[in-house]
């Protein structure tokens, strides 16, 4: 099952769109830890399947996918299905 990594594009968008100023703030919204936040937008983590969840919760407006890219190895070519990695369907 391949990882997945943050579009930050896509995070800073939300954040600024849903006047959301700063890490804390998104932790809050999304209900997990401000450390959990800090890690993932920094890159030092990749986001989890729980985190991934509490994200699309709280931006339901957004399209599944939205906030997150697979991360695939060079020369693998396996198609991802999002719903085995979160449980969402």
């Amino acid at each position: 099952m391949p990882g997945y990594r943050v579009n930050h594009t896509a995070f800073n968008e939300v954040m600024k769109t849903h006047n959301i100023p700063t890490p804390a703030a998104l932790a809050r919204r999304i209900n997990v830890s401000k450390s959990m936040v800090t890690r993932v937008l920094k890159g030092q983590r990749n986001p989890g399947a729980s985190f991934m969840s509490a994200v699309e919760t709280a931006f339901s407006q957004y399209a599944k996918g939205y906030f997150f890219t697979p991360i695939v190895n060079s020369g693998e070519h396996e198609a991802v299905n999002y719903t085995q990695v979160t449980g969402n369907a």
